[in-house]
């Protein structure tokens, strides 16, 4: 029977939970993904991707809470610029919320106007169909039916 390679469980949560992917883990023991992710399988009941998806939120979930921690003054704990990095390039954080308000507000004053315009031009239709009923009752020739007498 094979002996199996060692791979320290903790080590990889670990790996996962900083955000490596299963490629990287794999290098960092020196064994094939598929051994890898076998492994994980065998040993946790559940894919690699399951497992992996688990510790990588755990990963965000302690990168949220140490950058809450710090902002309300909890902790002195962390980088200042590594938790902004890694906020903006792991947690698809941004600096600049006020843009995408502006760009809001645009939609907003857009709508607003499209709105306004419309109302405009129904009003303006209006006007014209009733400018055009009198002028058709106006000019139109009446129309008399004469009793055609029958033979």
């Amino acid at each position: 029977m094979a002996e199996l390679i060692p791979i320290d469980m903790k080590k990889v949560d670990d790996l996962l939970i900083a955000g490596c992917t299963g490629t990287q883990v794999a290098g960092y023991f020196g064994v094939h993904p598929d051994t890898l992710y076998n492994r994980i399988v065998s040993e946790k009941g559940m894919t690699f991707t399951a497992y992996s998806a688990i510790k990588r939120q755990k990963g965000e979930s302690i990168l949220k809470a140490t950058q809450f921690a710090k902002a309300i003054g909890a902790s002195d704990k962390g980088d200042n610029m590594m938790l902004i990095w890694l906020g903006k390039n792991r947690l698809d954080q941004t600096d600049s919320p006020k843009q995408d308000a502006s760009a809001k507000d645009e939609q907003i004053t857009e709508v607003l106007s499209n709105a306004k315009e419309n109302t405009r031009l129904r009003e303006e239709n209006t006007r014209i169909i009733e400018e055009n009923k009198k002028l058709k009752e106006k000019y139109e020739p009446e129309t008399r039916v004469e009793h055609i007498p029958s033979e």
